[in-house]
């Protein structure tokens, strides 16, 4: 028995903390319990607990090393079948082209594929970059296949509709980001390549107008597809929109410019230098535009590209308005102006989308 015990139980009765029966039945207590030794059934609990702390540790490193060797293996399998591609191609054979592609391509979606099945993050994780991969070593695959052109077009656009059948069949299932991300790209290769092939739709126009609408249009329906539910996840369709229309108008300011250096005299090139113009303020105004929506629908995406498209196209703007030096000046100032403002605006939109999800 502790003295210190007693005399604290002592001290206790006296003040009237605890009764005399109660302090005698904690010295009780404390007595059987010091006189016992440490229970075997207790040394393994604590020895099994302190394995178990361990074991969550041990997988942790494990899953770890797994992702990073799935990573480091799906990059190194496409860049050396690049470079075998790039160097010793023809040496192989169709069949021999045949099979690394298509061993490539089982390898990454397959394994992806099992991965994806699965309740860990990491797994998940690594699936969607392997699927990723996998679905542009399938257009490798698509290449040695030469599919032949359909619909007046050429082997390349062929090569890119199966793509784009192959990525959009696998987002149906597995609708992730990166998916996402890989199926509007072989959109947008497609689209340009069947706009680029030969004269320009809309005369004297360059090809990069009608690249441009195209991508403002496809931004614009993958942004209500988003903002709907349509497609998902909608936080990616909404970066993908944003960024097709902020580049579609781009584009378009590009390919009048072009059009006014190979039409600069006449009538036709005071309406190209105009239409430039025009593009650009529309740019800026889509920026606005992007900005209030995000805002008013506290999405994240649109309020990032509308900040840069409006940091992107004033200055674009104000040297087609004004004189070369002038113009100048006026871009720099009036742009570092808008970065305070659109700094402003960032931070005070994300503020407001926290407090909004809270109170949600």
């Amino acid at each position: 028995m502790h003295e210190s015990l007693s005399e604290m139980l002592d001290d206790w009765t006296l003040n009237g903390l605890v009764t005399a029966d109660q302090a005698q039945a904690i010295r009780e207590h404390e007595a059987s319990r010091l006189a016992q030794p440490v229970q075997p059934a207790a040394m393994h609990a604590a020895e099994s607990s302190s394995l178990g702390t361990q074991e969550p540790q041990t997988r942790s490193r494990a899953q770890v090393m797994g992702e990073v060797l799935g990573y480091v293996g799906g990059i190194l399998a496409i860049a050396a079948l690049i470079a075998l591609g790039a160097s010793f191609w023809e040496a192989f054979g169709r069949w021999g082209q045949f099979a690394l592609t298509a061993g490539v391509t089982a390898a990454c979606v397959g394994g992806g594929w099992v991965l994806g099945r699965g309740e860990s993050r990491t797994a998940r994780r690594l699936a969607s970059f392997l699927i990723f991969l996998g679905t542009w070593s399938f257009g490798l695959f698509v290449a040695v296949l030469e599919p032949p052109a359909v619909l007046g077009g050429s082997q390349e656009e062929s090569a890119l509709i199966l793509m784009l059948a192959f990525s959009t069949g696998i987002w149906w299932f597995r609708r992730t980001s990166l998916q996402l991300i890989a199926m509007t790209l072989i959109l947008a290769l497609w689209v340009v390549v069947r706009l680029s092939m030969g004269d320009s739709l809309i005369e004297p126009l360059d090809s990069g107008v009608t690249v441009g609408i195209s991508f403002l249009v496809l931004g614009v329906l993958w942004a209500v597809a988003a903002e709907f539910g349509w497609i998902a996840p909608p936080t990616t369709a909404w970066a993908l929109g944003s960024l097709g229309m902020v580049a579609g108008v781009e584009l378009v300011a590009i390919g009048f410019e072009s059009s006014l250096a190979n039409n600069a005299k006449g009538v036709l090139g005071v309406g190209l230098m105009r239409a430039s113009a025009a593009a650009e303020a529309f740019g800026v105004v889509l920026g606005l535009a992007l900005i209030v929506i995000a805002l008013w629908r506290r999405r994240g995406a649109p309020l990032g590209f509308g900040a840069a498209a409006v940091v992107l196209f004033v200055p674009q703007l104000l040297n087609s308005l004004f004189d070369d030096s002038l113009g100048i000046s006026l871009a720099l100032l009036v742009t570092g102006v808008l970065f305070v403002i659109m700094s402003v605006v960032v931070i005070a939109g994300q503020a407001k989308m926290k407090t909004a999800r809270v109170r949600c």
